[in-house]
């Protein structure tokens, strides 16, 4: 689960396996500027236009013209990885996968780990 906001007597509304979460029917999860001002270390960039979600086989970004879905060896099992977060311009990810950070770029042909 990946929360995005959280309203006092609501359900959280959240991304649950790339699903929308939420007790509002008319919040769409998955339109970035819809969804108010970024929290820390939720999904979405920190100038809210950006989301990323993770499935269990692999990661969308949205917030571009047209969703992009990113997969391959480079991410290793999607399902291992938790905690994504976007930057800014939806370029670069960084996810938890155990206890070690790993930053994953569009333009990169291979992940960089970071230890913690």
């Amino acid at each position: 689960m990946s929360p995005l906001h959280f309203d006092e007597g609501k359900l959280p509304l959240a991304l649950v396996e790339g699903a929308c979460l939420s007790s509002d029917s008319t919040t769409n999860c998955l339109k970035p500027t819809q969804l108010g001002k970024a929290q820390p270390g939720a999904p979405l960039s920190p100038d809210g236009h950006w989301l990323v979600a993770m499935t269990g086989i692999g990661v969308f970004i949205f917030g571009g013209p047209k969703p992009e879905f990113w997969e391959g060896p480079v991410l290793g099992t999607p399902s291992a990885l938790s905690e994504c977060v976007v930057a800014n311009g939806g370029e670069n990810i960084a996810c938890l996968r155990g206890s070690r950070l790993w930053l994953f770029a569009k333009s990169a042909p291979t992940a960089t780990e970071k230890l913690q």
